[in-house]
Order: structure tokens, then sequence, then C-alpha cells
């Protein structure tokens, strides 16, 4: 098993890990070795409620709107989730592409530098927690919330904890 090879930033950036992760060596994850090495990674959610998903995104994970468009195949949205990463959003009507399927079976990892103090920031804010901080025998605090479309959330920061 290999790592997908993303680093730790300063602003949230999607959950991977490497050898250097307490959780990899837990998983017994080595370095990347495989053949596709990402100059990007986008995770692309077909959305009933585009406004209030875009907003949630925006307002709640504090992730910019790089752009957006209202056209023939309906609204769209790309948030910059840190360099390299974007949530793309995609509303209805769906036009020509009946392909698209609403979002089902995806949960999105967020690290973070201070998960305790984005825990307080959302309960600030009156977001509902789905669940509560927690250490992981894995080797991270995390807690989960989730966006209007269901899709869970976990906000996490690596600890020492295996």
């Amino acid at each position: 098993m290999a790592c997908s090879g993303f680093i730790n930033t300063p602003e949230p950036a999607f959950v991977s890990a490497c050898a250097s992760h307490t959780r990899c060596r837990t998983w017994g994850i080595d370095t990347y070795d495989g053949d596709v090495d990402a100059e990007r990674l986008n995770l692309v959610m077909n959305v009933e409620d585009f406004a209030g998903v875009v907003g949630f995104y925006r307002d709640v994970l504090d992730m910019p709107v790089e752009s957006t468009w209202d056209g023939d195949e309906g609204p769209g949205a790309i948030l910059r989730a840190g360099n390299g990463r974007t949530i793309e959003v995609f509303g209805p009507p769906w036009g020509a592409r009946q392909d698209r399927r609403p979002v089902a079976g995806v949960e999105v990892a967020v690290e973070v530098a201070d998960v305790e103090a984005w825990h307080e920031r959302l309960v600030e804010r009156g977001i509902p927690i789905a669940r509560g901080l927690v250490d992981n025998p894995w080797g991270d605090r995390s807690f989960g919330i989730d966006d209007p479309s269901g899709v869970r959330i976990w906000i996490l920061e690596e600890t020492d904890n295996t």
C-alpha cells in the first residue's frame, strides 16, 4: 500500500498521507510508488441544493470560490480547498449530461492545523456537529459535520495517539 503523496499545508487540505504521518506508519503505508502523480485532485459533486452546498463550503469551511457559471447544463462553481485541490459543484438542471448522479457514498476528510479551533469555530457559527471530537487510534483527532447534500466531512488533525 502506498500513500497518495499530498503534503500538509497551513490551509485546510484534503487528507492524504506519507510515511512520515502516524497513520501511514500505523497502516503500513510507504512513500508514493504509484504510476499517477496527480498535479491536482478535484472532488466533483452533483447536488440538488446548489446554492446551499456552495454557501456551505464557502461560508462554513472558508473555501474561496475560484469561479462560477450558469449555462444550459445548470450552474457550477469551483471552490479552492488548498493548493491543487478543489471542490467542483454542479446544480440542476443537468441538461444533456444525463449521466450525472447526485453524490452518494462519499465522505470528505479535511486536515487542519488546529482541529479544536475549527470545532469551536463551527460550534460558534451554529453548525450542527454530527460526531464530536474523538482521538482515533490511527493517529488523528477528528470530528464530523454534514454538508447540505448529506456528505459527511471529517475535520481532523494528526496526533501521536497510536
